[in-house]
């Protein structure tokens, strides 16, 4: 009989556990899945996301938009903001982390300064870069000019050479104290007991560096290459509100493409068919890095 109540109790305790995760599935199925689903049948429909009527029009979305120069060009801004932003983000992330092991006083201060951006609205971000990158009365330009650097003023924001990389700085401000903060507590995680028998053994900065700290680190680093990466192909706000994907597509992301072609020209299918592709873009190349993880865990 004991037996028997332990189990029914057992049981019961194990009901109660899926009652408390039932809402979380809930939203998740209903607000990620379902819209998942729903995305991928109006991506075969020419629908203006208005009226209720779709006209089937099979895989002519994804035609029109693999032969397409500006989703194309979008795609490839995409990607070199992905990789720019990442390379910069990640090593100044950790060479922050390293340097703040060495303050004593002012340390706690130090990370918080690194980590404001991080929690800042990215409205109220984009909007000061805007005002910093701006050609005629912009903070960077004046400064130029009132040290007579007149002629490395830069039209940040209207220049299509530039233009991106006014949009990298901006995310490379915002984010480098997140991956701060994730070093930080790596470097926290290493053993004293290693460090100090590289010290007993002669091992330099830079051989504690790249033989202890980096390779110690790799969760560390495949975990911010990972919510990098889908970062980059959902920010919008940062670079709506300095350049807009403009001048003539230069800044243009995936997600302000697929902004313009929904809200602004009412492409509902066209724009599924968008979000589509990102999705498989974020799929395959987080595959990749768990499998590049997997293997590097493994030797």
């Amino acid at each position: 009989m004991e037996m028997m109540e332990v189990a029914q109790n057992k049981r019961k305790i194990e009901w109660v556990g899926f009652l408390y995760l039932l809402p979380a599935f809930v939203f998740l199925i209903y607000y990620i899945y379902y819209g998942i689903g729903f995305n991928f049948i109006n991506s075969f429909y020419d629908w203006n996301g208005v009226s209720a009527e779709k006209l089937f029009i099979g895989l002519k979305n994804y035609k029109e938009l693999f032969t397409s120069y500006k989703f194309m060009g979008s795609l490839e801004n995409t990607f070199v903001f992905m990789i720019v932003t990442q390379v910069i983000q990640i090593s100044f992330g950790f060479i922050i982390a390293y340097s703040l092991r060495f303050i004593k006083i002012g340390n706690k201060f130090a990370k918080s300064v690194f980590f404001l951006p991080y929690i800042m609205s990215l409205v109220v971000i984009g909007v000061v870069f805007n005002g910093m990158f701006n050609l005629h009365n912009g903070f960077i330009n004046e400064v130029l000019r009132t040290i007579g650097l007149e002629n490395f003023v830069v039209d940040w924001m209207g220049n299509p050479k530039v233009a991106l990389i006014s949009v990298i700085i901006a995310n490379v401000f915002t984010y480098t104290g997140f991956d701060v903060i994730m070093y930080q507590a790596g470097l926290g995680g290493i053993p004293k007991e290693i460090v100090e028998a590289a010290d007993i053994d002669g091992a330099g900065a830079l051989t504690k560096i790249f033989r202890i700290f980096i390779p110690m680190l790799n969760s560390v680093h495949f975990s911010l290459i990972i919510l990098g990466v889908i970062g980059s192909l959902k920010t919008f706000e940062i670079v709506w509100f300095i350049t807009q994907g403009g001048p003539v597509g230069s800044s243009e992301l995936v997600s302000t493409f697929l902004y313009k072609t929904y809200v602004l020209e009412y492409k509902a299918g066209l724009s599924s068919a968008i979000s589509m592709i990102v999705i498989g873009i974020s799929l395959i190349i987080t595959v990749i890095q768990l499998q590049i993880k997997k293997r590097l865990t493994e030797g």
